[in-house]
């Protein structure tokens, strides 16, 4: 049995590699936007009012369609509300980058920015642009505080989301954050939440958890590419 897994895996990563070795099809880098961005809602409004069409049933969507979907909604930017043309300005400002190459550009100036504006003038903790090579990264802040049965309970979280693309081949994005909870009714397992379980750290003194404490981490981290089969003699992609 092992040794048919073996040969099965083998088949597949040779499969792969001559796949990856010939020019039967176009691949692209691709970065998918994380579920909890506002851009998200902001499209969904949008297309709710009929102004547009958005599919995201399957998500998270890569940004490149996200952008091009802004690009959309910008050209008939007539029928936004003042404060929906204001999200929509910020929006295709945080998507420059994907704009940028949805035009066919597969090169750009050189820039590195920090703790300011980048071109685009989206403010950033860090970003670079080069020749086939393109990286952001931004802080992660946040604090929810709530009562549940009259017992005060808080969320405080903190860490760093970064993304970017390699040529015109891959996509990455890694997202890193420390938690902290406090509060008698914390749920420690997590069991009856869509959120993820955690193993929250425990303390170093006594090695137990701290009845209205818990702290954990959390990390994502995708690379990605993207590509669609085409035909080698006549050039064009179905």
């Amino acid at each position: 049995m092992k040794v048919f897994r073996k040969f099965s895996f083998l088949k597949t990563f040779l499969l792969f590699v001559i796949l990856l070795s010939t020019d039967t099809f176009l691949h692209a880098q691709v970065v998918y936007e994380p579920l909890y961005e506002d851009v998200y809602n902001f499209l969904r409004r949008v297309s709710q009012k009929g102004i547009i069409e958005f599919d995201d049933l399957i998500r998270p969507l890569p940004r490149k369609y996200i952008s091009y979907k802004l690009l959309e909604a910008d050209s008939l930017s007539s029928q936004l509300t003042s404060l929906e043309r204001d999200e929509l300005e910020f929006f295709l400002k945080d998507f420059y980058h994907e704009r940028w190459l949805s035009e066919g550009n597969n090169k750009q100036t050189e820039h590195l920015d920090y703790f300011r504006h980048d071109p685009a003038d989206r403010w950033r903790m860090f970003s670079y642009g080069g020749d086939g090579f393109k990286i952001n990264a931004d802080l992660i802040l946040g604090a929810e505080i709530g009562y549940v049965k009259d017992a005060k309970q808080t969320h405080f979280w903190n860490g760093i989301y970064s993304y970017g693309y390699i040529y015109d081949v891959l996509g990455f994005s890694f997202d890193f954050r420390d938690n902290t909870e406090n509060g008698t009714t914390i749920d420690k397992t997590k069991i009856f939440t869509p959120e993820t379980g955690v193993v929250a750290r425990t303390d170093l003194n006594t090695y137990e958890y701290s009845p209205d404490k818990m702290e954990y981490s959390e990390a994502k981290m995708m690379i990605a590419t993207d590509w669609k089969w085409g035909s080698l003699a006549a050039g064009k992609e179905f």
